[in-house]
């Protein structure tokens, strides 16, 4: 998640559950009071509120790994939420027809492709935390624009037009010397220009907007450190 996101996280989740209660309660209070009567109507409302507490669970509980800002078994949890929320809304509208049975069983079989996952996401986690950034494969910020261009031809088309973006705002860079502070930072950029690859290579939507952001803070600051070196 986003820093800023992460900060906020429990404030948003607690208003976006209760204008999902304010609103799903309002509308069956006045046209169909009757459903609320149903157990199928109590089932499929218990459902949607076991979606949001694992995405409540896993949203404060995971934490980024320290390479590349990746949260795995996040990346799992929205579509989770998105097709249990698609699934609960339609039931709603057959809960008087609808067997508890019906509705027990899909949620059942999607929650547990949810844990499974979430176990290969715990696998690839470990694997980040047991496979540290190795040679950088960049020197110099001039290579940053070619860097970028040739993944973009390689990647996949969910990605293409954000590592197109990177190779257009890196266009014309320099490089300076002389300075202990300016070397680190572009030393961090090539970093996190190799944490992208990775998510791009592997379509890692997620993760790859929040390392394409933190690159682009870092740009923010190379251009600020240059601008006060050269005065």
């Amino acid at each position: 998640m986003k820093s800023i996101f992460k900060k906020y996280f429990l404030l948003l989740w607690v208003v976006i559950v209760a204008a999902y209660n304010a609103v799903l309660f309002l509308l069956f209070n006045q046209f169909a009071k009757e459903t609320l009567k149903e157990t199928s109507f109590w089932v499929i409302y218990g459902s949607m509120m076991f979606a949001f507490l694992v995405w409540l669970v896993i949203g404060l509980l995971e934490r980024n790994t320290k390479l590349g800002g990746i949260s795995p078994i996040v990346t799992f949890v929205y579509p989770y939420l998105l097709i249990i929320f698609l699934m609960t809304t339609i039931m709603l509208f057959f809960a008087k027809n609808i067997l508890v049975v019906w509705v027990l069983v899909p949620m059942i079989l999607i929650s547990a492709v949810l844990i499974i996952l979430a176990i290969f996401a715990c696998f690839n986690r470990k694997w980040i935390k047991d496979n540290p950034q190795k040679v950088p494969e960049l020197f110099s910020v001039e290579g940053l624009e070619n860097y970028f261009e040739d993944l973009a031809s390689k990647c996949d088309e969910s990605c293409k037009n954000v590592i197109y973006d990177l190779a257009s705002i890196c266009d014309g860079l320099t490089s300076m010397k002389g300075s202990s502070e300016l070397d680190a930072l572009e030393k961090r950029l090539f970093e996190y220009a190799s944490f992208i690859k990775q998510n791009a290579i592997r379509a890692e939507e997620l993760n790859i907007y929040h390392n394409v952001e933190k690159f682009r803070e870092l740009l923010k600051e190379r251009e600020a450190l240059v601008a006060k070196l050269n005065q």
